[in-house]
């Protein structure tokens, strides 16, 4: 991403899209745990991350609970929601719901990361560091 044409003080809140489903609960737990990560490396950064990921894996956690079943359209249309409000999309990597979101944020002209080193650090607490 070209850092030159992003107003960086228009950007607050960044939604974080990558791969959640996998074949093994230990791999979907990984999915969730490297999007946790980039969270709070951007919220350290002075941003306020949006992790799709923490929500899912929460409501399917309860849904599974109480018997009711939250399909992939759902999901969806509740991601694509808060990623419409969002003002910047950290794109972790490749999914069929990641790359659904990555278009959506190219056609509606939403700035993409895909690293935390393109990510400047507004947050000048000490300590702070730029971590992928």
């Amino acid at each position: 991403m070209d850092n030159r044409k992003i107003n960086f003080e228009k950007i607050n809140s960044i939604y974080i899209a990558g791969p959640f489903s996998a074949k093994s609960a230990h791999k979907v737990m990984c999915n969730v745990n490297k999007a946790l990560d980039i969270g709070i490396a951007l919220y350290r950064k002075g941003y306020f991350p949006y992790i799709p990921h923490y929500l899912t894996f929460q409501i399917n956690e309860r849904m599974d609970e109480i018997g009711i079943d939250l399909d992939y359209d759902d999901c969806m249309s509740l991601n694509m929601f808060w990623l419409n409000q969002s003002d910047a999309l950290y794109f972790i990597g490749p999914s069929p719901g990641a790359n659904l979101e990555l278009e959506f944020a190219t056609k509606k002209g939403i700035p993409i990361f895909y690293s935390l080193s393109e990510v400047p650090n507004l947050n000048k607490k000490e300590g702070v560091t730029n971590h992928d």
